[in-house]
């Protein structure tokens, strides 16, 4: 680490750079540490010119503002530690105005810098208390002095000793407030990025969500017609059986599909409300999806796709039993999808280096070119299956933000009319541990 990195981690550390501290508890940090330096360099001046009152008081000022600083920055107390700031620098303010010149000094010119420090760390109901009570500190004194000239001390020897005085003393409070400004704009310029990232994320979400129900409001009203309208059919008893049959069969299929959205659904909101929380562990990949494999072969021998597998016996992957299975069964279930009878399903594992790479791979319609950079978004729209099935696109959704939570990718290539293979890349484990890991989104 340079230097520069080194005094920059410090600096940030000191004044409180992390989610602990307010953005008014930094600028205070800032300031204080500012002011300290200010009043060791007035304090060294003063000495110079011999204005040992001053010295006293920059002395005094040392201890108090390393109090302050303290009470906010290590015992976060930022509301107290402005107050005495604010009632510890106008008195002593007060006190330097009559010791070091009066109207003549730089106090004048201290007692601004004051005053705009407090009004830009207060409350904002306590900012008309500080004004008031800056500005009749400098009425008090001032009319005092002008009532009582006697009551100035004037220390300055020579023309020389005044100006280098006041412009010392100018050159520290443009310093002061330029490092206060200066942070300010900074963390303002931040806080807008973030802001317009987190609108933009907003805007997004809630544009996915309409989409979502509309679609879903869509698709959920179509099987529930069709089951009325065959309640309907039977309550009037006017259909033949070959009727029967038929629309027994669209139900089914209808059925299933909702079946699939609604699983589907129910898990994206559970995400959406609690989060991903997940365990990973080391486990046996092909044991963990047997079931779901199972399930794709009847779906599979329902619609007269051959379907077959090219996997080990067994390969150990760090993985969620949960979410591989919601995986694979929502590749499966779209190649069945977009697979025509007669078609091809293949379901293939090989390892790869520190990998295991599952793969579904079918000679269905493909995906066209305009499609796939919005493959794992609700901006694709809804497209039937070889045999009408219907989909919204939601479970590709929830792959893809699975597989990233296991710490995983998912890509695919596709070619119209000649099929499409997903592949998904794990972790590889040597073999089966004990050892679990937590993990929460």
């Amino acid at each position: 680490m340079t230097l520069f990195n080194y005094l920059k981690h410090y600096w940030h550390r000191l004044i409180g750079e992390n989610e602990d501290f307010s953005l008014e508890s930094k600028v205070f940090h800032i300031f204080s540490i500012v002011a300290l330096f200010a009043a060791i360099l007035e304090l060294i001046i003063n000495f110079y010119l011999g204005f040992y009152g001053s010295v006293i008081i920059c002395l005094a000022i040392l201890l108090f503002h390393t109090v302050v600083f303290l009470l906010s920055r290590k015992w976060h107390k930022l509301n107290l530690a402005i107050i005495i700031s604010g009632i510890e620098c106008n008195v002593f303010l007060g006190i330097d105005y009559f010791i070091n010149g009066g109207i003549n000094s730089p106090t004048l010119l201290l007692f601004l810098s004051t005053l705009f420090l407090m009004c830009m760390i207060s409350n904002s109901k306590y900012v008309k208390f500080w004004i008031l009570f800056n500005l009749l500190s400098v009425l008090i004194v001032g009319l005092i002095e002008y009532q009582f000239p006697n009551s100035i001390l004037i220390n300055y020897t020579s023309r020389s000793d005044v100006f280098f005085d006041n412009l010392s003393t100018y050159i520290i409070c443009a310093i002061l407030l330029s490092s206060g400004l200066s942070y300010i704009k900074k963390s303002y310029q931040l806080q807008n990025e973030k802001l317009a990232i987190n609108t933009e994320l907003l805007y997004k979400m809630n544009s996915e969500k309409d989409k979502l129900f509309s679609i879903i409001s869509h698709d959920l009203k179509s099987p529930l017609n069709a089951v009325k309208q065959y309640l309907e059919f039977l309550a009037t008893g006017e259909l033949k059986n070959e009727e029967r049959a038929f629309i027994e069969k669209e139900l089914l299929q209808a059925t299933a599909s909702t079946q699939s959205l609604l699983e589907n659904l129910l898990e994206w909101s559970k995400n959406q409300i609690d989060g991903i929380k997940l365990v990973l562990e080391s486990s046996d990949l092909v044991e963990a999806i047997d079931t779901t494999i199972q399930q794709a072969e009847i779906l599979c021998k329902r619609k007269g796709i051959n379907f077959s597998l090219e996997i080990p016996e067994q390969v150990v992957c760090l993985l969620n039993k949960h979410m591989i299975q919601l995986i694979v069964r929502n590749l499966l279930n779209n190649a069945v999808k977009f697979t025509p009878s007669g078609g091809n399903i293949i379901l293939g594992i090989h390892q790869e280096n520190q990998h295991v790479i599952l793969s579904v791979k079918d000679n269905g319609v493909g995906i066209s070119q305009e499609k796939k950079p919005e493959i794992f978004s609700l901006n694709i729209k809804s497209t039937f299956g070889t045999n009408r099935e219907k989909g919204t696109g939601l479970g590709l959704i929830l792959c893809k933000e699975y597989v990233e939570k296991l710490n995983g990718e998912i890509t695919f290539e596709s070619e119209i009319n000649k099929g499409t293979t997903f592949y998904v890349k794990l972790l590889k484990q040597e073999k089966p541990t004990l050892r679990t890991e937590i993990l929460q989104n």
